[in-house]
């Protein structure tokens, strides 16, 4: 029940700050203080130094964030991960039953999403009392329990304690469910303090399990995040290991209640290590870097995800994001497709045809894995906002892939058939065709950055483009219509060409037109 607490808990708070997690790792590049004050932030939010790590990790894989970068955060993510042991050792637990009747009315009757989310973090607090009541009511016959008071006093021994600690962390994957189980006998006078430390020391190191597990076939860089992680924490484990009675003085002069002692001792461990450890982010990087060597740089497939991620399943609003960095990628692929079309289509020969139909399998690989990913992240708790969002990400990859398409099998088709037919398009209607290609490339480039910023003001311009783009087509035709009348008897070949080309071409302005309308769905568009 304290896990389920903590998971519900983390999740709720998670949809309560939605794109402001963005914001906050976005503010990783000004400096490592800013770096520990971000991990401080997003570890409090997803109450969890396990899941602040998988997604440093999967920002650093994904190029967002270099791992120099990373380290201020990882360094945060450890004073973060405190506030649960000091929430716990308030010893407000009578409350656990109000905060759940609370939460569930909120979060089940409420019609507005924050008020929802509320409801939801208070419900997951409520548990996690609960769960700590009855975790402390089960501590309290363990007090006479002769084998248990042996062990505890095993424990004791501070490499021992560590190792017991570090153990139970890694395997049930979360620093709070250790905290909580070492406040819950604290309460009952269980265990003591040297103890609780111990145990309390060997978490911050089973912590790193999780890291490790998310950089496990990862990049190099998002390798050695992980590793910095590891490298962090037990550096301080192996400088405090030594000084654990002087740490036991200092908390018992500040508190007389044990479980105050313990989350204090936990806080002042975390602090100052990163005061200390702050100054060396350069030797730290060079170490891991030197542990873990950078992979020789090759040249990429085109159709492999730069971004997307699947460990930031749990958090839909960072996961939407690397769904729309993952969107304009595939509009990359597809505006080269457009960009080397009208060469090969008007006068390129049967080879530059073929190469320039099969970037369309690229196209087809990264867009069948955008679906797969937003299928997957929609099978998550996601709000109204977020599954709009989802809906627009869907919609809008559909139609780049539907572009591809008329430039690999239309167009391209085309193209043959000019061969073929031995077709010579004449140099003006050449420059006729060519401005409408330039039209239409540039209204679906505009369209998907609108997209992407959220322009409404772009949208607007790319929709209001049609009266242009419809002049050009009617003098195009109009042209194609003159020159049909000629005595040339290979004028119908070359007729039934030019207008099946401004035809094609008019399909991909109209899906150019239709991205930016997803921008503007809200606007009456």
């Amino acid at each position: 029940m304290f896990l389920y607490g903590i998971e519900k808990l983390s999740n709720s708070l998670r949809a309560a700050a939605g794109s402001s997690l963005n914001a906050l790792l976005a503010s990783l590049t000004v400096n490592r203080f800013a770096g520990v004050a971000t991990g401080i932030v997003v570890t409090a939010i997803v109450q969890s130094s396990s899941l602040t790590m998988v997604l440093v990790v999967g920002f650093v894989s994904a190029g967002l964030m270099t791992m120099r970068q990373s380290i201020g955060v990882i360094m945060g993510a450890n004073i973060g991960t405190t506030l649960t042991i000091h929430v716990a050792a308030f010893q407000v637990t009578e409350s656990a039953w109000l905060l759940i009747a609370v939460g569930f009315a909120m979060s089940a009757l409420g019609r507005q999403e924050p008020l929802k989310h509320v409801g939801a973090v208070l419900l997951g607090l409520g548990l996690l009392f609960l769960a700590l009541t009855q975790m402390t009511a089960a501590a309290s016959p363990l007090r006479e329990y002769p084998l248990f008071t042996e062990l505890m006093k095993g424990i004791e021994q501070p490499l021992l304690g560590a190792l017991v600690g570090a153990v139970f962390t890694a395997i049930v994957q979360s620093s709070s469910a250790t905290s909580g189980l070492v406040i819950a006998l604290a309460m009952q006078g269980a265990i003591a303090l040297p103890a609780g430390l111990a145990l309390m020391l060997g978490g911050n190191l089973g912590s790193c399990a999780t890291a490790m597990l998310a950089g496990w076939g990862r990049p190099a860089a998002a390798r050695q995040a992980a590793l910095v992680h590891v490298l962090f924490n037990a550096f301080g484990v192996l400088a405090w290991i030594g000084f654990l009675p002087q740490l036991a003085w200092f908390v018992e002069s500040l508190s007389n209640d044990l479980s105050r002692q313990i989350a204090n001792a936990h806080t002042l461990f975390n602090v100052a290590n990163t005061l200390v450890l702050i100054w060396l982010v350069g030797p730290l990087a060079r170490l891991a870097e030197w542990w873990i060597p950078a992979e020789k740089v090759g040249v990429k497939p085109l159709a492999e995800p730069k971004y997307l991620d699947a460990t930031l399943m749990g958090t839909p609003s960072l996961a939407l994001e690397r769904a729309k960095m993952e969107l304009s990628h595939l509009g990359e692929l597809v505006q080269a497709m457009l960009e080397r079309a009208p060469k090969a289509v008007f006068t390129g020969a049967g080879d530059e045809l073929r190469k320039t139909a099969d970037r369309d399998q690229s196209v087809d690989e990264l867009y069948l894995a955008i679906v797969e990913y937003c299928r997957g992240l929609a099978r998550s708790e996601l709000t109204a906002v977020e599954t709009g969002k989802l809906e627009v990400i869907i919609s809008a990859a559909s139609y780049l892939e539907s572009v591809a398409d008329i430039v690999a099998t239309n167009l391209v088709t085309q193209g043959m058939q000019r061969v073929e037919h031995q077709v010579q398009i004449s140099p003006a209607t050449h420059v006729q065709l060519n401005k409408l290609f330039e039209v239409a490339s540039l209204a679906l480039r505009d369209g998907l950055q609108s997209l992407l910023d959220d322009n409404l003001v772009l949208a607007r311009d790319v929709v209001d483009r049609k009266e242009q783009f419809n002049g050009l087509m009617d003098s195009a035709y109009g042209r194609i219509r003159q020159r049909l009348l000629s005595g040339d008897p290979r004028r119908l070949p070359t007729f039934q060409v030019e207008v099946d080309l401004v035809h094609l071409v008019q399909r991909i302005f109209y899906f150019a037109r239709r991205t930016a309308r997803l921008v503007l769905r809200d606007d009456n568009a």
